[in-house]
């Protein structure tokens, strides 16, 4: 894909000289909401962890295959690559290897560890030699909200420009993440809306009584980050209370799982699983700032490291495009054209705040990973009880990414919904030539949560669409790995194709923020619910008919 090649040439030129042969790779993003910069200072002696993401070779070329393998008339489709063809592909040449290690040993780097592909390396390393190896002052910051910390620079950080020619950034030195919430709404709130349950939902998307994963090759997971996790008493306890058929035992859990069971989690675990009726699922856990690691780094790392991952991933996380550097931004965008090639569907909330607003009250505010061009995101939808149909939920993200240019499989629709649209908003608030999204949607309100053995009803945000779809497509993976074909993989090529004509078409609902109604939804693509939502009955017979 030519057009990503172009942006990573742009991007890489955002690094600018600062003086004595150095060059700064990032920007230094704003902290974000509830974080501040604390009056003390670290102690010079305390100990980080940090990872180096180092240059991969053959960007064009993977994001090519990854492209050919996910769209049905290719030949090529199908036809994923294997962890260790896509590591070969990116390894950064043995230059880079080498005069990056001699670079962080020189400034008294240990306990350095390198990803399979050698392009990333984390290490540890006092306060004192990262200021003197970045050129930077380090400051404790903290959130008053959590009352986590962490280390981080606040301005920018400068490496020499010989080093510079074969890093993309610094990992943990700049962004501090954040989780994306739930909502809990009262009962009056919901009293008029469908109830989400997994019986409801399974009616909701045509699936019959029947369906159940059968192949032992499929898998899926929930990313979750932050201090997020679950407990296996409250999955007993959802499955017993929603009288489900589903299996309510996690298949495999990585990283920390401990402490309180949290709404985010417990929703994930729960819904993934309801509505992948008996997929083995896993739950990956990233730790959070307690060790002063950005969690959604930490979550790609681990994947590109693991040789045999679930098939399908079902995030709920994001940030403000503008709280994040574009070469950032763009490394994580290639991790995730690295899972597309190895034929790995990854969903995304869309987020909760409509369109956004920047912080000056100017433009709509894009959210990332949402923005990813190698990710499905998804958006949300509200149930009338009065009404057939979905309407799009006032809170469902989209919009449009100001780093990303449209890709080439969203063009046509996009540009329909630009031409077509009776509400679009002044053309000042959102950039018309990005990466849109979302790409689909599903219900995103009312649902019954289990957290702590406490039944949760009304429990509402793209959080809940995300594993709804999820699931979904975790069951039209088992009818294809019953006939000895691939999975899905990356799906967008596939949804903006024939598959389209195979979702519910939500026509109705804007996203408003910002002083504006937002985008509203119509007939085709929009920028509040996608395509639509899953008609699974519809969707089956269509996947089992691919090659």
């Amino acid at each position: 894909m030519r057009v990503y090649a172009a942006l990573t040439l742009l991007l890489v030129g955002c690094a600018h000289v600062v003086s004595g042969g150095r060059i700064a790779l990032e920007r230094a993003p704003a902290l974000g909401a509830g974080w501040h910069v604390a009056s003390e200072l670290p102690h010079r002696d305390h100990v980080l962890s940090l990872t180096v993401a180092l240059r991969q070779e053959n960007v064009e070329e993977l994001e090519h295959i990854a492209l050919e393998v996910s769209t049905p008339s290719s030949s090529r489709y199908g036809k994923h690559l294997s962890a260790e063809q896509v590591n070969s592909l990116v390894r950064p040449t043995r230059d880079a290897v080498s005069r990056v290690s001699a670079w962080l040993r020189a400034h008294r780097a240990i306990r350095m560890q390198w990803s399979n592909a050698e392009d990333f390396v984390s290490f540890t390393m006092r306060v004192a030699d990262v200021e003197r190896m970045l050129d930077a002052p380090l400051h404790i910051v903290r959130n008053a909200g959590s009352n986590d910390e962490a280390i981080r620079a606040v301005h920018e950080y400068t490496v020499p420009e010989d080093i510079a020619a074969h890093v993309d950034f610094v990992g943990h030195i700049h962004r501090v993440g954040s989780e994306r919430n739930v909502q809990v709404l009262s009962e009056t709130d919901e009293a008029n809306k469908l109830g989400a349950t997994p019986h409801s939902l399974w009616s909701l998307y045509n699936i019959s009584k029947s369906v159940e994963n059968k192949s032992p090759k499929n898998a899926q997971a929930v990313a979750s980050f932050l201090k997020q996790y679950f407990h296996k008493s409250d999955l007993d306890e959802f499955f017993a209370l929603t009288d489900w058929h589903g299996a309510n035992s996690v298949a495999k859990v990585i990283g920390p799982d401990f402490g309180l069971a949290g709404v985010e989690a417990s929703l994930d675990i729960e819904y993934i699983m309801a509505m992948g009726a008996k997929v083995p699922t896993w739950f990956w856990s990233t730790g959070g700032l307690t060790q002063g690691q950005e969690p959604f780094l930490k979550w790609i790392e681990g994947v590109a490291n693991t040789s045999d991952v679930p098939h399908v991933f079902s995030v709920s996380y994001g940030d403000d495009e503008d709280s994040l550097s574009p070469a950032y931004m763009q490394r994580v965008n290639t991790e995730f054209a690295k899972m597309a090639a190895r034929g790995i569907s990854i969903l995304v909330a869309s987020g909760d705040s409509g369109v956004g607003c920047n912080q000056k009250g100017t433009a709509f505010e894009p959210s990332f990973p949402a923005s990813s061009p190698w990710v499905t995101t998804v958006g949300g939808t509200i149930k009338w009880l009065t009404k057939h149909a979905e309407d799009a939920n006032s809170i469902s993200g989209g919009g449009f990414s100001t780093v990303f240019p449209a890709p080439s499989y969203q063009r046509k629709a996009v540009n329909a919904f630009l031409s077509t649209s009776k509400h679009l908003p002044k053309s000042n608030m959102f950039n018309a030539s990005g990466r849109a999204y979302p790409d689909v949607a599903a219900l995103s309100s009312g649902f019954l949560v289990v957290s702590n053995l406490v039944p949760m009803p009304g429990v509402a945000g793209t959080s809940c669409a995300a594993p709804t779809f999820s699931g979904i497509v975790s069951l039209l993976n088992d009818i294809r790995l019953q006939q000895g074909k691939a999975p899905l993989g990356f799906l967008n090529p596939l949804l903006y194709g024939e598959l389209a004509g195979h979702l519910n078409d939500v026509t109705n609902g804007c996203n408003p923020n910002c002083n504006s109604d937002g985008f509203c939804a119509q007939s085709g693509w929009d920028a509040s619910t996608g395509l639509g939502t899953p008609n699974y009955g519809s969707m089956a017979d269509f996947v089992a008919s691919l090659p």
